[in-house]
């Protein structure tokens, strides 16, 4: 669909046309260069585009490239990353370490009370967003997100004043892995 503002309803809507035209456009193309597509139908499109970044919020603390390179130790680490980094072009740099850790202070944000972020929005530069983004980082991260709601709700705190060594503790005990 090529570059958009997916918070612009119009943009993302058109994309959306856009994308299914262009999927079946491209059948009829190979329909007509290639024998062995003539009878392929296409059964069914997404319903949705996958986006992959829309925005950032500005946290507590905001993880640079340097933090994952370096594998910068957090006393308030709550998820893992082992995914490389993202460079220059798409090219990967791959760590050269088990993986850097991602603080407590990204998910929370730092003008908004009572809220907590997970997923793509959490506050990251570039760099470590395309390494966090995957699967695993992301379970980690909306993991020890709910961890985090749930222990300030029970001790009536905003995610803010939550000291993060409780959050550390309960997601060892579901055997979360954390430096």
């Amino acid at each position: 669909a090529g570059p958009l503002d997916a918070t612009d309803a119009w943009q993302l809507s058109d994309a959306e046309v856009r994308t299914r035209l262009a999927v079946y456009e491209d059948l009829v193309d190979k329909q007509q260069r290639d024998a062995r597509f003539v009878g392929a139908r296409i059964i069914e499109t997404p319903a949705l585009l996958g986006i992959r970044q829309t925005r950032f919020i500005r946290g507590e603390y905001t993880l640079t490239a340097d933090d994952a390179l370096k594998a910068t130790p957090f006393a308030d680490a709550i998820a893992m990353s082992p995914c490389p980094i993202i460079h220059y072009y798409g090219y990967r740099r791959y760590l050269e370490h088990e993986g850097y850790s991602i603080p407590y202070r990204c998910l929370v944000p730092l003008k908004v009370e009572q809220m907590l972020v997970a997923g793509r929005c959490i506050s990251s530069e570039q760099q470590p967003y395309e390494s966090h983004r995957a699967m695993v980082p992301m379970m980690a991260i909306g993991q020890a997100a709910g961890v985090a709601a749930a222990l300030a709700a029970q001790g009536e705190v905003s995610p803010r004043a939550l000291p993060a060594e409780p959050v550390r503790k309960a997601l060892r005990q579901q055997g979360a892995y954390l430096p």
